[in-house]
């Protein structure tokens, strides 16, 4: 015979007991638990691996911007043993107008200047503004020329003559700060007005020119020497470029109401005399500049050795930086320092 179970019966409607769910639920917990503390474990890392790539990734670039301008300092395209004269009017008004000046303090117009963290720039005092530099951070200054692959085609008739040059077509235009030099001597002056193939250099425009002599002496192509066969050794023209590195505020703060701070750069690239500071790297919170003298045998710092910027060749850079997070098994932000150092070229042996 075949047996019918009679499914609704009690004791076929059994379930799981007490005791077997609160076992379930436990195991449900750990296994949950341990996944939830894997991800939390995976998110820290990630973010702390995030926010290490982001702070050797801002070092590559500080270092990087930093070099190109200060490895390139008192450079021109002609010699470096050549002497700058500035013919521009009241150019030391202008942070970026004293190269070839020999001004107070001494030495501030030998192409590189360095500010330490007690000294303000003139025109620009300790602040707490977005922008403003940080009291106790030191600070330098760089002045180049630009190549433009302008030169000269004729000989000036005097000091006051316009230049006669190759097309100025997308290179130059009135009212640029210039720099002219040969195999012996150099000149700052700001042009005012420009054709395709002359540049005057009149006693107006803003700086403008002291005078309408460009000093010391007149520039063209010289053969420099009575061999027809010798190199002709042109004038070049270029444009006048300023920098100024230093820590500044960013304008942000951090969770706990602290104020951030940036790496940046004021760039004058000869146009615009006012020209605006950029914010280069941010969470750069510390940095130190020691320079390299020629004949010396270390890198000395000159908040404690006076130096003589004339003969600076080579800077060390330190700079310290800090995670825009809080990811570090403190709790705190994680902080790293990194150093450079550049050759100064103009100035190598």
């Amino acid at each position: 015979m075949t047996r019918h179970r009679d499914l609704g019966r009690p004791f076929d409607q059994r379930g799981v007991t007490l005791v077997e769910l609160m076992v379930a639920l436990v195991l449900g917990l750990v296994v949950s638990g341990a996944a939830l503390a894997l991800f939390m474990t995976n998110k820290q890392v990630y973010m702390t691996s995030e926010n290490l790539d982001r702070v050797q990734e801002t070092s590559r670039t500080a270092f990087e911007l930093m070099a190109r301008d200060l490895r390139e300092a008192n450079g021109n395209p002609c010699s470096k043993d050549i002497e700058l004269s500035n013919g521009l009017k009241n150019a030391t008004n202008y942070w970026w107008g004293k190269w070839g000046f020999d001004s107070t303090p001494a030495d501030l117009g030998d192409g590189l200047h360095g500010y330490t963290g007690t000294v303000a720039f003139a025109d620009a005092p300790f602040g707490t503004g977005a922008g403003d530099r940080v009291p106790g951070t030191p600070a330098v200054e760089v002045w180049n020329a630009v190549p433009t692959d302008i030169v000269l085609t004729a000989q000036m008739a005097d000091t006051k003559a316009a230049l006669t040059v190759t097309t100025t077509t997308g290179k130059v235009a009135a009212n640029d700060i210039l720099v002219i030099c040969d195999y012996n001597h150099g000149a700052i002056f700001q042009a005012t007005k420009v054709t395709a193939n002359s540049i005057e250099h009149a006693a107006s425009g803003t700086p403008g020119n002291a005078t309408t002599d460009l000093p010391p002496s007149v520039f063209g192509p010289d053969p420099g020497s009575s061999d027809p066969n010798a190199q002709v050794r042109y004038a070049y023209i270029s444009k006048m470029h300023a920098s100024r590195w230093y820590i500044g505020y960013s304008g942000r703060v951090d969770s706990a109401g602290n104020k951030l701070t940036s790496l940046y750069r004021t760039s004058f690239t000869g146009t615009g005399i006012a020209p605006t500071p950029d914010e280069i790297a941010e969470g750069v919170v510390g940095m130190t500049l020691t320079y390299h003298v020629d004949g010396a045998s270390d890198y000395v710092d000159p908040a404690v050795t006076p130096v003589d910027w004339a003969k600076v060749d080579a800077m060390q850079i330190g700079l310290s930086l800090a995670s825009r997070d809080k990811v570090g098994t403190d709790k705190q932000t994680l902080n790293r320092d990194y150093d450079h150092v550049v050759a100064i070229r103009s100035r190598a042996q």
